[in-house]
């Protein structure tokens, strides 16, 4: 972690505490307090330019009165006509009932296949030398799973079943007498500079770097989500580590700034 970021972390910590304490009465903040970041006696929220989707506008306002019993209120303020329509269309659909929501296709057989090769592992990091008895067979697979899934034994069974002999037959698993191993495929698919891609399926974040524009210097002034590059222009205002920055400069993912 750089000493820019960590100086961003303690700072963001000592806010929190401070706002928590009472000591602060108001925190101006980016997405990061939607992401998870709980404070506590937030009463209202004012959302400064449309949240884009119906699902980040509640979980926005669900920030306030975050207690039992308690109705979350805030301010939705418009920067263009464009974001007044937007925000107008977000709260009917609300207002409705209709979120974004996703189409989920269960069971995922990606999600099924990484867990069959998993298990796998676990049973493979424990040692070369164990018993049969503690190698994994499909019979362990399905009990296991069948724990997690919505769906009965039986129909899964049969999805498991084909996804290892695909997985043998593509050499990521082996299978024996005594059960299933990892097959040599599977060091070359996820050697171990990439064994944290394989543990999770959220993909990795891609951000930008924000750069003071100095002739001859280059200070950093941190990082924003890449999506924000979409919707940055020359001339747009970026709010950052505690100032108001102006971009002057856009290139690949380096957004060159000066203050105000």
């Amino acid at each position: 972690m750089s000493t820019i970021a960590l100086y961003h972390l303690v700072l963001r910590r000592r806010l929190g505490e401070a706002f928590n304490k009472g000591v602060l009465k108001g925190i101006v903040a980016t997405r990061a307090l939607e992401l998870g970041v709980d404070l506590d006696n937030v009463k209202s929220v004012a959302l400064v330019g449309s949240p884009r989707l119906p699902e980040y506008l509640i979980q926005r306002f669900g920030r306030s009165s975050h207690k039992p019993g308690e109705s979350s209120s805030g301010l939705a303020i418009a920067i263009s006509y464009d974001d007044l329509l937007e925000f107008l269309a977000l709260m009917h659909l609300v207002d409705r009932g209709r979120l974004a929501g996703a189409s989920v296709y269960m069971p995922s057989l990606d999600v099924v296949s990484r867990e069959i090769v998993a298990e796998v592992l676990m049973t493979h990091r424990r040692g070369r030398g164990v018993k049969s008895s503690q190698l994994v067979d499909v019979n362990q697979l399905v009990d296991i799973m069948v724990k997690a899934f919505p769906f009965e034994a039986g129909r899964l069974r049969g999805d498991v079943e084909k996804l290892v002999e695909h997985l043998v037959s593509r050499n990521v698993l082996v299978k024996n007498s005594e059960g299933l191993v990892l097959g040599g495929e599977f060091d070359n698919i996820w050697e171990r500079r990439r064994m944290r891609e394989f543990v999770s399926f959220i993909p990795g974040k891609v951000e930008a770097k924000v750069v003071e524009y100095r002739a001859g210097s280059r200070v950093d002034i941190g990082t924003i989500d890449a999506i924000n590059l979409l919707f940055l222009r020359n001339g747009s205002t970026i709010r950052l580590a505690g100032d108001v920055w102006r971009v002057k400069l856009i290139k690949g993912f380096n957004v060159f700034v000066v203050e105000g």
